[in-house]
């Protein structure tokens, strides 16, 4: 998914196979870099001679590979050819892959803990691959300041590479509706925030003329409309024209902290009033002095309950987060960091 060429790329990104990942950390940048993105697979490989020993990725262009969160032998053994042969290798992180993730549903997380339980469940990552990686790549590439802060203990060379937004892949159309709409957009794995917004919702729901909505999971108990989850990140964006306030709450947890504010900014972009969790995540909506942000349940249920109250303010305050976005967050803005990590 979103494999491309460009002409004069100045770097290749090598993704992984989750295309919101794939989107937001290689697509966009790569075609401001300019550069290309591809994905390992078999015929992307060339052995180089006849004892095969030596390998190189067909795809690679320019001097340097910028690698998604590596967690598996296979790829950090093609990042030592990489740079055997003199090639820049960068990876790239929008989690804290050095953080065994808390499971849900009763499931444990697709990257166990060791490199041994990744080959017993043949899961091909773990967190002990991805720390002993860690060091070894020429630089890493953060999503968010925390994770920068978190990186800066595995490798001296952090560079810190926004979430940012290309508006010309964005073209949301809104569907009008008497009630107004507060959504919860996101996967399964968001039920574990759902307790902070639960409360909130329900109160909501037995208002007039209010709808509550998720889209992309059921939660335990919710009875108010379901949008079914789309593989597909244009169509699953467009349903976020459903919506009139989108809620983006965090349980907060060492792991939690580490995520980014790609929520918010899809609101936004969507022409959707976001309102964030106080947490390290929407620390740049926080540092802007966005005023619609919640610590607690508590305080999510005060400001859902504020909202259908003054829902008047909810198109002005879509168009100020809108503002934002397009004025801070846009591709063209950072898109000088990926060189200075690229160049460094």
């Amino acid at each position: 998914m979103f494999d491309f060429e460009s002409e004069g790329a100045l770097a290749t990104f090598w993704r992984q196979a989750t295309p919101g990942t794939t989107y937001w950390r290689g697509y966009v940048p790569m075609k401001a870099l300019p550069g290309n993105l591809s994905g390992v697979e078999s015929d992307t490989l060339e052995w180089l001679d006849e004892e095969k020993k030596t390998i190189r990725l067909k795809q690679q262009r320019g001097d340097t590979a910028i690698w998604q969160f590596l967690g598996d032998d296979a790829r950090s053994r093609i990042v030592l050819q990489m740079q055997r042969q003199g090639l820049r290798t960068l990876m790239d992180v929008d989690d804290t892959y050095l953080r065994f993730a808390p499971g849900f549903f009763g499931k444990s997380s697709p990257w166990p803990r060791t490199h041994a339980e990744a080959i017993a469940n043949k899961t091909g990552y773990s967190v002990e691959m991805h720390r002993k990686q860690a060091p070894m790549v020429d630089g890493i590439i953060c999503a968010t300041e925390h994770l920068a802060n978190e990186y800066e203990e595995f490798n001296d060379n952090i560079f810190h590479c926004p979430n940012s937004v290309d508006p010309s892949d964005w073209a949301v159309q809104r569907e009008e509706s008497e009630n107004l709409r507060i959504g919860y957009y996101g996967s399964a794995t968001h039920v574990r925030d759902w307790p902070l917004i639960k409360k909130g919702l329900k109160w909501a729901a037995r208002q007039p003329n209010v709808e509550i909505v998720c889209i992309g999971f059921q939660p335990p108990g919710f009875t108010g409309t379901v949008i079914p989850w789309e593989d597909d990140l244009m169509k699953a964006r467009a349903n976020l024209g459903k919506i009139d306030i989108g809620l983006a709450p965090v349980t907060r947890n060492h792991w939690a902290d580490g995520k980014s504010d790609l929520k918010a900014l899809e609101y936004a972009m969507a022409g959707v009033m976001p309102i964030v969790q106080d947490a390290p995540p929407y620390s740049p909506w926080v540092n802007m002095g966005w005023e619609w942000k919640a610590k607690t349940a508590e305080d999510w249920t005060t400001l859902i309950k504020e909202i259908v109250t003054q829902r008047d303010l909810v198109k002005t305050l879509a168009t100020a987060a809108d503002n934002y976005v397009h004025d801070e967050r846009t591709i063209d803005k950072s898109i000088h960091l990926w060189r200075e990590a690229i160049h460094a």
